[in-house]
């Protein structure tokens, strides 16, 4: 819910989200809602809107013009990390059974059987996922 105190024009929420306020403000303001560092969005008529921006909300104010300014909260930083595992086949299992060991290199990945059931190594795969970095 948003609420705005008409004498000091305060403004406070329970929107937690971009997406969610814009969604709420479409619906009950004629005007402008400025995000900081991003978009201009100008409601006319108040319009049926459904915005899923997940940027995380700092602040919420209002500005001389009556526009309302979000401060959004910095994106988390993410780092791309890879590594290699091993593929096997069991013969009486119907699939891919992957290496229970992730190794640096793709040589070191090759050298290493790292499953203990009796299956046949089919390949060496490179994976590659994000983590995000903490401060």
């Amino acid at each position: 819910m948003i609420k705005i105190n008409n004498e000091t024009n305060e403004i406070t929420t329970d929107c937690k989200t971009v997406g969610e306020f814009i969604t709420q403000a479409a619906a009950v303001f004629y005007s402008c809602v400025i995000i900081v560092d991003g978009c201009r969005y100008e409601f006319v008529r108040t319009p049926k809107v459904r915005v899923t921006d997940e940027t995380q909300i700092e602040t919420v104010t209002m500005d001389r013009d009556c526009d309302i300014v979000i401060t959004t909260k910095p994106r988390p930083k993410t780092v791309t990390r890879h590594g290699w595992v091993n593929l096997y086949h069991k013969g009486w299992i119907d699939g891919i059974i992957p290496g229970s060991r992730l190794f640096n290199t793709q040589e070191e990945a090759a050298d290493r059987f790292d499953i203990s059931i009796d299956c046949e190594k089919l390949a060496t795969a490179r994976v590659e996922w994000e983590e995000e970095v903490r401060q």
